[in-house]
């Protein structure tokens, strides 16, 4: 799907917040970075609203948690990949 996104914050390399509407639903999405000494500790909050999400709530959180998750697998897989060619 495509989302026209905006940048509300950026505050590298701590935080991004991103926003969007698809399909009737407007997204919000925040991004926390925190270097610790094992590595970077990563946060993130997605949250959607919009008529679609009101009439099917209990139909839409587990596309939100699944969507939570891809984002985070996504981020781990292409950070171990870039680890390995330092």
């Amino acid at each position: 799907m495509k989302i026209a996104s905006t940048v509300q914050e950026f505050d590298p390399p701590q935080r991004i917040v991103w926003s969007g509407p698809a399909q009737g639903i407007n997204a919000i999405h925040v991004w926390e970075f925190t270097q610790t000494d094992h590595g970077v500790l990563v946060h993130t909050e997605e949250s959607w609203d919009g008529e679609p999400v009101r009439a099917q709530a209990g139909m839409l959180q587990p596309l939100l948690d699944a969507a939570i998750r891809a984002w985070l697998t996504n981020l781990k897989h292409a950070a171990e990949e870039a680890a390995q060619r330092l």
